[in-house]
């Protein structure tokens, strides 16, 4: 069902609504689109009323023709004035519907709402994880090279197979992905979140009702769509699980779940190191948390958990890291706020995004009919969130970076994942 906009309050908002728009860097012609959703909501009421207003001439001729003689003058005049009518209903009707589409699409246009202490273009340290465990930049510490001389990874194969961005993961190189998985799932359970494999396919629809669309703003493709199908490959859980909840009327909030899926993501438009190896790929596994909340408080108090989740598995993996409060022009069209953990790469020679957490407030409710009652039984609008448990090529390449050992010409593990990987400490080249 789509969403039913509350025009009036998004016209009260709407200087801040333009606001959010600008300082999300949307283009031009979309913030000029917003700026005329007034006039577009007044032209709406304007023919509708013209439209009635023909409706109801077109009722009472049609209860006098009821009760008129078919002889008369009077029943061919009402049949004459009907059959005018009509023509000119259906054009009004045409235009209100077309009008009401624009208005629809218009407001479905609008960004979320911005938190106040986020900044317009710079993110925000909010502090720094395991800075003792920091190397200097290492060009001999690149992944691709490490991993491909361990037999963990085959980019040359993926190559002549699928193209570039993608890869095969061979030995030991699969044992650390589902090692990774693993241990973000049990966490996840330990902290209270109940585990999904959601479809990895999904209405365009409902992708959109999340905050994605086929393309970005530079009009570059970010989501592969299915041919002859309607249904695109997601690019994260979010999407599937946050479409669980559509036309739901949940209970006991906050309601935590976490889910593991292949994603798929275009990524057209990247350039230079970033599409060298793991770290942007058009098809990788992750393990993603989503909660449902009923008030502004409560969904504050569980961004801030999700926040202290993602910094405890880069702590306990050894990595050191920075946690951003990101800027309004990072910020995607449902985030109302969002936090980001990067981690140190010191082949890379760079911090690298390996998390990702955003408070959507009901931006993505409103338009997947999610609801919950509150205390006088009266339906509302949940708050939604999301955030990365494991993002696994990412936090594999910066594993890989810091822990390869060129003495011993192997990798040491993470403590917390040798129980996954037969108490193994370091990875080798198997023979």
């Amino acid at each position: 069902m789509p969403p039913l906009f509350n025009y009036k309050q998004i016209i009260s908002e709407l200087p801040i609504l333009i606001n959010s728009s600008i300082r999300r860097n949307l283009p031009a012609d979309v913030v000029a689109r917003i700026r005329q959703l007034p006039d577009l909501y007044k032209d709406v009421n304007d023919l509708a009323k013209q439209r009635d207003a023909i409706q109801h001439q077109r009722n009472q001729i049609t209860d006098k023709i009821k009760t008129a003689s078919k002889d008369s003058p009077d029943f061919k005049d009402l049949i004459q004035k009907a059959n005018e009518l009509k023509p000119q209903f259906q054009q009004l009707d045409s235009q209100l519907k077309q009008l009401r589409a624009d208005l629809y699409s218009t407001a479905d246009s609008i960004p979320n709402l911005i938190h106040e202490c986020v900044n317009d273009t710079e993110p925000i340290i909010k502090e720094t994880v395991n800075p003792q465990n920091y190397i200097d930049p290492a060009p001999d510490r690149d992944h691709v090279k490490i991993a491909t001389e361990l037999g963990l990874i085959d980019i040359e194969s993926a190559s002549k197979v699928s193209g570039t961005s993608w890869y095969y993961l061979t030995g030991y190189g699969v044992l650390l992905e589902q090692a990774l998985i693993n241990y973000a799932l049990a966490k996840a359970v330990k902290n209270g979140f109940q585990l999904m494999a959601p479809p990895t396919a999904v209405r365009p629809h409902v992708a959109a009702a999340c905050g994605f669309r086929p393309r970005d703003q530079n009009n570059e493709k970010q989501i592969y769509t299915l041919a002859d199908e309607d249904l695109c490959l997601i690019g994260t859980a979010e999407i599937p699980m946050a479409g669980w909840a559509i036309d739901r009327v949940l209970t006991g909030l906050p309601v935590l779940k976490a889910g593991i899926s292949r994603c798929y993501r275009a990524e057209a438009g990247a350039r230079g190191r970033d599409t060298k190896g793991l770290y942007r790929v058009h098809e990788f596994s992750k393990v993603e948390l989503f909660a449902w909340c009923e008030t502004a408080d409560q969904a504050e108090n569980t961004l801030e958990m999700i926040r202290s989740f993602q910094k405890s598995v880069v702590k306990e993996l050894g990595l050191c890291a920075q946690v951003l409060d990101m800027p309004a022009n990072d910020l995607g069209a449902s985030a109302y706020r969002k936090y980001d953990i990067e981690a140190w790469m010191p082949g890379r020679g760079d911090y690298g995004e390996v998390t990702s957490t955003s408070n959507c407030l009901t931006y993505q409710s409103q338009r997947l009919n999610t609801q919950f009652k509150d205390k006088d039984g009266n339906l509302q609008y949940a708050y939604t969130l999301n955030g990365t448990a494991m993002a696994v090529p990412r936090i594999m390449v910066a594993i890989i970076e810091n822990f390869y050992d060129p003495r011993s010409h192997s990798i040491v593990i993470p403590e917390v994942l040798r129980p996954y990987l037969s108490n193994q400490e370091r990875i080798t080249k198997l023979t």
